[in-house]
């Protein structure tokens, strides 16, 4: 966040905690999932957001797997640029995998009418992963490598 105000966008985050947005809705957790992200899409929808970055840790039964992947809606070629010049970035600064961009089918992927991406930084199954994660070095080679990626996308698309 810090990063990219610094070089002049305007960042608006969905939360800064560890919370969802569906409030006080009471309900089954699907329905209480649906309305958090329902919301997730709204406000960005309302603030016009330029671009939509959905950043999570990944995780998985098994502990084999590793590497930050970046996914796009399939039906968004800007999407697809967007996630490939961050999958790029994640995959030359970080250099401990070779993921390349993925479609993903996500409900903020769809409802949005901006690119959007869902950047998984790394898998937090993975035990040595788990301890990159918690590195505040390696964070801000994460935070480098997606503020690369969208430093490279603004320039393929002729973004001041």
């Amino acid at each position: 966040v810090r990063a990219l105000s610094q070089a002049g966008a305007m960042v608006v985050l969905t939360r800064e905690t560890d919370t969802d947005l569906s409030g006080d809705l009471h309900g089954s957790l699907i329905e209480k999932k649906r309305h958090d992200l329902s919301q997730r899409v709204a406000k960005a929808e309302q603030v016009k957001a330029d671009l939509y970055l959905s950043i999570h840790t990944n995780a998985d039964p098994s502990p084999r797997w590793y590497g930050a992947q970046t996914f796009y809606y399939a039906n968004s070629e800007e999407s697809k640029i967007l996630a490939n010049c961050i999958q790029d970035e994640l995959v030359r600064i970080l250099g401990n995998n070779k993921r390349k961009a993925k479609e993903g089918v996500f409900y903020i992927m769809e409802k949005t009418t901006m690119p959007t991406v869902i950047i998984e930084v790394g898998f937090i199954s993975n035990p040595r992963e788990e301890r990159l994660l918690m590195d505040e070095l390696y964070q801000t080679r994460i935070a480098y490598a997606i503020m690369s990626g969208l430093v490279k996308y603004s320039a393929k698309e002729g973004i001041p």
